[in-house]
């Protein structure tokens, strides 16, 4: 639009009003008569109405304005739409001159001088740039300042990071490649694209686009609350033109910020909408008006409808003066990736094998395994559709077999593409327990997703029958957990302690004891054939070692010795007997027989005979004499005090615990200690 000035009917200048001016001489106050001379600086003193015409017989003006008297002293004047003023130059000439290059301001007005001023170092000379810039910077002080333009875009809404199956390199179908906008780059296939920002441009994530993945955010969302001015979010000229909402390079919604001084909302067919509060004066600190600045509040939201599969992008301008692009003021980018594939991921071909066993360790003639690995195979269908995950193929709920973590092979063009299988070949599984009595080890594999569920503890594969055994014992000369025979005996008589500490009566574990006599050392506990696997027989385990032992024909009644030291360094006649496990405590063999019942009996090698636990009388102590000093607890868990009376136990000396049970003896013992008294 072209404006004119005419003072009595006589045209002036045509110019566009520059908004620092005309908030400026808003704030000197506003000017509602004139009188003027004519342009040659004539004495006329009338007062002359003036005019901006904009070429249709409208006035653009807010009113009449001051110009001069005949003497060339001229006033600052505003007029909307023109960023000229009337005044005089250096030599007194009246003209009309440029706000922004004039070379001075000229004289005060009439009956005034500079000197009784605030800036009393003004001259006629002075550059208007200089005065504006105090008046400025005084203003500043005084009064509230304009909300900050809209220049940001915050987001609500934050997707996954992951990778992407498509890109320049190599495209899908109906995706849109992420080429980059403004301060954000371009991700190709195989491409990391991650939640983060840059310059201030920030991209969302990856968001699954069957679900609910409305974009959301405030504008201004990076301008906190000035007081009582304006509230946090606000951006300024909020009376001016209107914001363009853009989606993916084009306009999605329009906003006329001029149309009505209330709230606005415009919204499309699918649900997008851009939205604005009521408009609101800046505030003095007492919460005064000041209506020269006008802000709002406002937010966005982009519905799925609008958004398209693979790249997309979100960006506001206010164009200030509707029409003119130059006169946009831009916000940031907000980018995110959709992708609408949620074809379930699969795990097939399932496979483990190849298990191989290593190590040997024997209790009681039973021989074990002490490592072992195997191999895993499987196919992990649809992982990479369409986008992919940057975490690992994991497979944690693996039953006692450990895999180490896989990454995501990337994709590779031309002969791979979205479709491309995640083929899990011969994979490491090695055995993490200590112990499989006849057991199984199971692989599974966990592949995730970005935007919607991968698989968890899919693709079950196993190998059973493993016979292993390689648990760490802590047995000492107090205390036996039944995990080692360090400590066991031989069956004997045990006369002497000689008897006790000769190496040819230790225990040997590696002879094969299915001729019987012997209880056997199995799974952390002392037990006979009921509660061996297999029914005894570990030679027809699987994948136990070959040749192993058969116990499933033992018969009669079989025994366990085990030695206990003196070791507190002084002579000892007392101690407490703690057993743990199931079954009862009896004191004759003539009890025992396919039941729970367990025959306890104690030895002083070279001052006592077999004691049972029934009370003590008196020494001598010999075969079937009691030793039992207090009440008898024959349940197991039991605790029973023994006593050898007048005998004596030096430092360092052994007594025997021989321990008989039935082969078909139903309990077991787990552990069992000595407390010296």
């Amino acid at each position: 639009m072209t404006n004119r000035l005419i003072i009595n009917g006589r045209e002036y200048y045509r110019e566009t009003i520059d908004t620092t001016f005309r908030q400026f001489c808003v704030l000197v106050g506003r000017l509602e008569e004139a009188e003027t001379g004519d342009a040659g600086g004539g004495g006329v003193t009338e007062q002359t109405e003036l005019t901006a015409d904009d070429g249709s017989g409208g006035s653009a003006l807010d009113g009449t304005v001051y110009i001069a008297d005949g003497n060339g002293n001229w006033q600052l004047v505003q007029i909307t739409g023109l960023n000229k003023y009337l005044g005089t130059d250096n030599t007194g000439t009246v003209g009309v001159y440029d706000f922004l290059t004039a070379g001075g301001i000229g004289p005060p007005e009439p009956g005034h001088t500079y000197d009784e001023g605030l800036y009393q170092d003004f001259t006629n000379s002075t550059p208007v740039g200089t005065t504006v810039s105090r008046f400025n910077i005084l203003f500043d002080s005084l009064v509230p300042g304009p909300a900050p333009a809209l220049d940001d875009l915050g987001c609500d809404d934050t997707g996954v990071s992951g990778k992407l199956s498509f890109g320049a390199t190599q495209g899908i179908a109906g995706y849109t490649n992420v080429t980059g906008v403004g301060n954000l780059p371009a991700v190709d296939i195989n491409g990391a694209y991650n939640v983060t920002s840059f310059s201030g441009d920030l991209r969302r994530g990856l968001f699954n686009g069957v679900g609910s993945s409305t974009i959301n955010g405030d504008l201004n969302d990076d301008v906190p609350a000035d007081g009582v001015n304006y509230p946090a979010k606000a951006f300024g000229d909020a009376d001016q033109g209107e914001l363009r909402l853009t989606v993916n390079g084009a306009v999605l919604l329009t906003l006329n910020l001029e149309s009505s001084t209330g709230a606005i909302t415009e919204t499309t067919g699918n649900g997008s909408s851009l939205a604005v509060s009521a408009q609101d004066d800046a505030h003095f600190d007492n919460g005064d008006p000041l209506d020269i600045f006008q802000h709002r509040t406002g937010t966005y939201s982009i519905d799925p409808g609008d958004q398209r599969d693979g790249w997309n992008y979100v960006r506001i301008v206010h164009r200030k003066i509707i029409g003119d692009p130059g006169s946009d003021i831009e916000t940031n980018y907000i980018e995110w990736v959709r992708d609408s594939d949620m074809t379930a991921l699969t795990a097939t071909g399932a496979n483990l094998d190849t298990l191989l066993m290593a190590g040997s360790r024997f209790l009681t003639g039973v021989e074990y395994y002490t490592s072992g690995t195997a191999q895993y195979d499987v196919n992990v269908n649809n992982a990479y559709r369409d986008t992919y995950s940057q975490g690992n193929v994991t497979f944690g709920g693996s039953t006692n077999v450990t895999l180490a973590a896989l990454a995501y092979p990337a994709i590779v063009p031309p002969g791979e593409d979205e479709t491309k299988v995640l083929a899990i070949t011969n994979r490491l599984a090695t055995i993490s327990v200590t112990k499989l009595i006849n057991e199984s080890i199971t692989a599974r594999v966990t592949a995730p997703h970005t935007v919607h569920a991968g698989i968890g503890n899919a693709g079950a594969a196993s190998i059973a029958n493993i016979l292993l055994f390689n648990v760490s014992g802590a047995a000492t000369v107090l205390s036996e957990d039944f995990i080692t025979e360090a400590y066991r005996l031989e069956a004997g008589a045990y006369a002497a302690q000689a008897d006790v500490t000769n190496v040819a009566n230790f225990f040997d574990s590696t002879t094969d004891r299915s001729g019987g006599g012997a209880l056997v050392v199995y799974d952390e506990s002392l037990a006979a054939v009921p509660q061996l696997t297999n029914g005894g027989d570990f030679s027809t385990i699987a994948n136990g070692p070959a040749g192993n032992v058969d116990y499933s024909g033992l018969a009669g009644n079989l025994t366990y010795y085990r030695r206990f030291q003196n070791n507190t360094g002084g002579s000892r006649s007392n101690f407490t007997l703690t057993m743990n496990g199931t079954g009862t405590i009896v004191t004759s063999a003539a009890s025992l027989g396919a039941n729970a019942n367990i025959l306890v009996e104690v030895k002083l090698p070279g001052s006592t005979g077999w004691l049972v636990l029934t009370d003590f009388i008196t020494n001598p102590l010999t075969d079937g004499d009691g030793c039992l000093n207090g009440a008898f607890n024959s349940s197991l868990d039991a605790s029973n005090d023994i006593t050898f009376g007048t005998d004596f136990l030096n430092s360092n000396e052994w007594i025997v615990i021989r321990l008989t049970a039935d082969a078909a003896w139903t309990g077991e013992v787990t552990g069992m200690s000595i407390a010296w008294g």
